[in-house]
C-alpha cells in the first residue's frame, strides 16, 4: 500500500472515530439518580450563610458531604432560597446550584437543582434534578431526583 493511501486511510479512520464519539456523547440519555441530604443553617438563623451536612445518593455517587452557600429571600407570603453547592463523594465532587420557592408560613419548598460540573470521575457530569425540601430552622432536609448525563 502506498504512503498516500495509508495517510488517506488514517485520516478517514480518525474522522469516523470522532463522529462516532460525538454521536455517543450526544445520545447519552444519562442515568436517573436520587439524592437526599440533611444540613444545618447554623444558629441563630441569619438569612444567608453556609450549610454543611451529609448527602446520600444512589449509585454510582454514594454517600458524601454537602457544602452550600445560601441566600434566603422573603416577600410575604412568598419565600425562596438560592444556593450554590458542592457535593463531595469518594470518587469525585459535583458542583451546582438550586433555587427553591414556597410560602413563608409553611416549611415545604420546591425547586430545581442544576449540576453544572464535577471533578475526577464526575468531571463530565451535568443535569437537572427536581428538588423538595423541608426547613425547620436550623435543619433543612432535601430530596432530589433526576437524570444526570456523563455519569
Amino acid at each position: 500500500m502506498s504512503l498516500v493511501r495509508k495517510v488517506v486511510l488514517a485520516v478517514l479512520l480518525s474522522a469516523v472515530t470522532m463522529v462516532v464519539a460525538q454521536a455517543s456523547a450526544a445520545t447519552d440519555g444519562g442515568r436517573f439518580v436520587r439524592c437526599s441530604w440533611r444540613v444545618s443553617d447554623g444558629y441563630p438563623y441569619r438569612g444567608r450563610g453556609t450549610q454543611v451536612g451529609h448527602v446520600t445518593c444512589g449509585k454510582p455517587l454514594g454517600k458524601g458531604r454537602y457544602h452550600g452557600k445560601y441566600t434566603d429571600a422573603a416577600d410575604p407570603p412568598a419565600a425562596g432560597e438560592t444556593t450554590s453547592l458542592r457535593l463531595s463523594f469518594k470518587s469525585g465532587t459535583l458542583h451546582g446550584s438550586y433555587q427553591l420557592t414556597g410560602v413563608l408560613e409553611t416549611t415545604k419548598y420546591h425547586g430545581t437543582l442544576t449540576i453544572t460540573s464535577g471533578t475526577r470521575r464526575f468531571r463530565h457530569v451535568t443535569g437537572t434534578m427536581q428538588l423538595s425540601c423541608i426547613a425547620t430552622v436550623p435543619i433543612v432536609r432535601c430530596k432530589a431526583s433526576g437524570t444526570l448525563a456523563g455519569i
